[in-house]
């Protein structure tokens, strides 16, 4: 399962500009709040909760997320759950 980190900064700017409450962002994407404030503290989480979170937030999820130097050598981007897990169980 892969798990990726949130850029809090950029998420809490998306979140501010949409005029939204952390709770609301909750509610939007369908994550528990629990979860949700966990990850804007910087836990990781799993990609598709990142993709629940810039779904509801009408962004790209590459926007909202650290990427690794070494994972975007390899992949260019983020791109799909099973493309990432496929490469990871090599």
């Amino acid at each position: 399962m892969l798990k990726v980190t949130i850029k809090p900064l950029e998420t809490e700017t998306l979140i501010f500009n949409k005029g939204w409450s952390r709770q609301q962002l909750a509610n939007e994407s369908g994550i528990a709040m629990l979860t949700l404030a966990k990850v804007l503290n910087g836990a990781p989480c799993r990609i598709t909760t990142a993709l629940k979170i810039a779904a509801a937030l009408n962004t790209d999820v590459k926007k909202i997320i650290v990427e690794s130097a070494a994972d975007a050598q390899r992949a260019g981007s983020v791109t799909s759950e099973a493309e990432t897990a496929e490469t990871a169980t090599r």
